[in-house]
């Protein structure tokens, strides 16, 4: 079929649904794109494309101040360009806005409709029950236990794993990318990328350290950094030369093409949480990368095996979205190039990532591996999977996996029960107790939801059926007031909405949250 992927998102996500479209096309499909138009470079960087179509987003919203009949004329005459260029014949968005889930249903006509959809009346809908949990896993930091490359695929209705690897670089360009480093620096033995900047202040690692980094780089190992960002990210290329940092300065100075030659010529890249660390993931560079503030590398870390991950050791991180920190920042300061550096040295020495013990004070390290089902997962260096926020998360990968699959009426196979009683014996005493004392709270919820309904089904003029929805939403709103239990609030309202006309179908999903939540329940010894 032609599948036309709706992905309005930004260069980092964009260039992450790139298993996707290689999962797509190796079942025979013919991929079109639509993105927004000031990422469509990097749409570009995308293999195995057949069709592009940028959203002219800023155009049309103008269009709409200026007189909005011309803007909506000027919208249908994209649309059916689009529909007479490519003619889809099914839709997958993986985009959760409303402008998004308009175009899916526009575009799809009587075709399907995968991923984030919107039905006759207005309402949000999705493709599968992996689809739901991906929005709701994204409300709260913590929640997000799956890779996004990871969600974008079972989104998808694909299974990892699937190949991740964008387009390489134009051969041409990359030579002549390789001769101009290597005049600009004749007497280095070669390159490390710097990217300086991300989407927001707060999650920069500072300048100053990333000079301290540079300059050992090149006193032990005559490796010379090239500094790497956006224009308006130019006051940080001047903090980190200002520090003593040596480099060869490309801040605001490349395009995508000339980002991406750059990556392919250099030994690894050193980054925050940003489009450049996924473009070098998807190149297959290797990558360190800090995630500070709102940034975690359980959902957003380089989508490649071997890669190393640092975030602050510190109880607040990550922070919440829209959150405001009340520790000045700390997070930010708290990894200092000393304790990054023997991780660096070791990998350029010998291609292993290495850490001292007393790393474990300021950094939870990770390296990136594969799972036995192959989805993205971490590997502690520093000590840190042993922790109760560790230990939580490797459980909702198990039990969120099994639940989703069952709901979607996949064929799955039970997660190795050794490796989950260990898991959650290892949960120090008081978070056992906490998450027996909730998840024992929605058994009993849930029992009185299947009772009510059941009672509804018998007598649906009776009393039951509001006592039912009440119940509804207290189990709801049980899930919402815990952070560990968070993403289950979402899901219990976005699925028991699909199944809403069919009282049935709502008794048999409570029924099958009910066992999976009893079967976490009886994990956590008391």
């Amino acid at each position: 079929m032609r599948i036309l992927i709706i992905n309005l998102t930004r260069f980092g996500d964009l260039l992450q649904s790139q298993a996707v479209i290689h999962g797509l096309r190796q079942q025979g499909h013919e991929i079109g794109l639509i993105c927004q138009q000031n990422f469509a470079p990097a749409a570009t960087l995308l293999d195995g494309l057949s069709h592009m179509t940028p959203l002219p987003g800023g155009r049309l919203l103008s269009g709409l101040d200026a007189g909005w009949p011309d803007a909506v004329l000027t919208l249908h005459a994209w649309m059916e360009t689009l529909i007479r260029e490519f003619m889809p014949e099914a839709v997958l968005n993986l985009t959760a806005s409303t402008a998004a889930k308009l175009l899916a249903r526009r575009f799809a006509g009587a075709g399907k409709i995968s991923g984030f959809g919107m039905d006759e009346h207005g309402f949000g809908v999705y493709g599968s029950a992996w689809t739901a949990f991906f929005e709701a896993s994204t409300r709260r930091r913590g929640c997000s236990p799956y890779n996004i490359v990871d969600l974008f695929l079972r989104a998808s209705g694909l299974h990892a794993p699937a190949m991740h690897r964008l387009r390489q670089p134009d051969t041409a360009q990359s030579t002549l990318v390789g001769q101009s480093l290597r005049q600009e620096a004749p007497a280095c033995s070669g390159h490390v990328a710097f990217q300086l900047g991300a989407s927001e202040a707060r999650r920069q690692w500072p300048a100053e350290q990333f000079a301290a980094l540079g300059v050992r780089l090149w006193e032990h190992f005559g490796l010379m950094p090239i500094l790497l960002g956006t224009p308006n990210e130019r006051d940080l290329a001047e903090r980190y030369l200002a520090a003593g940092g040596p480099g060869i300065d490309r801040v605001g100075r490349t395009s995508l093409p000339e980002l991406a030659a750059i990556l392919h010529q250099v030994r690894l890249l050193v980054s925050n949480d940003t489009g450049t660390l996924h473009l070098a993931a998807g190149l297959g560079i290797p990558c360190l990368a800090l995630f500070l503030a709102t940034a975690q590398p359980w959902d957003t870390g380089p989508y490649l095996e071997g890669c190393c991950s640092l975030e602050p050791a510190l109880p607040c991180h990550p922070c919440a979205f829209g959150s405001s920190c009340g520790q000045d920042m700390r997070c930010v300061r708290h990894i200092a190039a000393e304790v990054v550096w023997p991780l660096l040295a070791s990998y350029l020495r010998d291609m292993t990532w290495t850490c001292p013990p007393d790393t474990a004070a300021q950094a939870r390290v990770w390296v990136s591996s594969r799972d036995d089902r192959g989805y993205m997962d971490l590997r502690s260096l520093s000590g840190h999977d042993t922790e109760d926020r560790s230990l939580w998360i490797r459980l909702q990968r198990h039990m969120y996996r099994q639940f989703l699959d069952e709901v979607d009426g996949l064929t799955t196979t039970p997660p190795p029960e050794a490796e989950l009683v260990q898991s959650a014996a290892d949960l120090s005493l008081e978070l056992r107790v906490r998450q027996r004392h909730i998840l024992k709270q929605a058994d009993a919820l849930l029992h009185l939801f299947q009772e009510q309904g059941r009672l509804t089904l018998m007598r649906p003029a009776g009393p039951h059926g509001r006592q039912f929805l009440a119940t509804s939403q207290r189990l709801e709103n049980l899930f919402d007031g815990q952070d560990a239990f968070n993403v289950l609030s979402r899901l219990w309202k976005s699925l028991t909405q699909e199944r809403a006309d069919n009282l049935r179908n709502l008794i048999a999903f409570g029924d099958l949250l009910r066992h999976t939540l009893n079967t976490w329940r009886n994990l956590l010894p008391e």
